[in-house]
């Protein structure tokens, strides 16, 4: 998992929540970020499969930045969860 719910509107893919300690947290996604690729669709981003590589354009305000991530499994984030 990406780590991201999201959905669409007029300009991208609108973040709606970003699970804590998942690849999309650890690379700086927050909530209401815009992910502005032309090929990201709501199914790709949220239900990418494991280990996928993700190459995300996020807008954040003004800020534009491009964001890799590496989907990872739930048992990923839990054994990564419990080491910290």
């Amino acid at each position: 998992m990406s780590g991201l719910k999201v959905h669409r509107d007029g300009v991208g893919l609108v973040v709606d929540s970003v699970v804590i300690g998942s690849p999309a947290s650890q690379a700086g996604v927050l909530p209401g970020d815009v992910l502005i690729n032309s090929e990201a669709t709501p199914d790709l981003v949220q239900y990418s499969s494991y280990r996928r590589m993700l190459d995300l354009t996020v807008k954040h305000g003004t800020t534009i930045r491009k964001v890799n991530l590496t989907v990872a499994s739930l048992t990923d984030l839990f054994n990564g969860a419990r080491s910290k």
